[in-house]
């Protein structure tokens, strides 16, 4: 019988969340409607889950895909491996991403019930059996699944998580760790060695002496922080 690996997709198979990303990409396009989403989660997580992908579907082939995950699955795919994506993600996310990767078998996601944690699992055993697959995942909400897999695997696991994976009785199998911590990332975005050219903005102020004139100093650290 050929192994179930199964995938879960927010912080695993990719590097962010697709509740989050649909989200900014909403404000991106609707900046006036930024109150919506709020009375749609009012009626609970799917619903709002629901609505976001009415409206908006993040471009599945620019997604941060971890690489050395993806290229782990194609590897054991080849061998005969069934690859299973399952995600707490709208379906129509899921599907997208089944579509562009092309290497998943099936996929299941959240439709009317939201498939994370112990809905994940009952979804799982009653698909596969109690043991009968292999789960990939990273956070508090992975492990219920875990308690019924017969193997798992972890990528960047979620503080306290590896330990509390290790505790369970499934078969420890690979772990992927190439996390990038968040204030590398910000520091890098924020471009802080570039910042000291701005300061050329306030030589004409200081050579005019209007440095510390209001007006002018405002706008000169307006314009060096912009």
């Amino acid at each position: 019988m050929a192994r179930i690996i199964v995938v879960d997709l927010d912080g695993t198979l990719i590097r962010t969340d697709t509740l989050v990303e649909s989200f900014f990409l909403y404000l991106r396009l609707f900046p006036l409607r930024f109150f919506w989403p709020l009375l749609w989660l009012m009626r609970g997580k799917v619903n709002l889950k629901h609505r976001l992908a009415n409206v908006v579907i993040p471009d599945a082939s620019s997604l941060p895909y971890n690489l050395e995950l993806v290229k782990w699955l194609k590897k054991e795919h080849k061998v005969g491996a069934k690859l299973i994506l399952a995600t707490a993600a709208d379906h129509r996310i899921a599907h997208a991403v089944f579509d562009h990767l092309g290497f998943f078998d099936e996929f299941i996601a959240t439709n009317k019930v939201n498939l994370s944690a112990q809905n994940k699992r009952s979804a799982l055993v009653e698909r596969f059996g109690e043991n009968g697959y292999e789960y990939i995942g990273n956070s508090k909400a992975d492990l219920p699944v875990w308690e019924s897999a017969a193997v798992i695997h972890m990528v960047n696991p979620e503080c306290g998580v590896s330990n509390a994976a290790k505790k369970l009785t499934g078969k420890q199998g690979i772990s992927f760790q190439n996390k990038v911590f968040y204030f590398k990332v910000l520091q890098k975005a924020l471009r802080l060695h570039q910042w000291l050219k701005n300061i050329l903005i306030f030589v004409p102020l200081v050579a005019s002496h209007k440095i510390f004139e209001g007006t002018f100093a405002l706008q000169g650290f307006l314009a060096f922080f912009i």
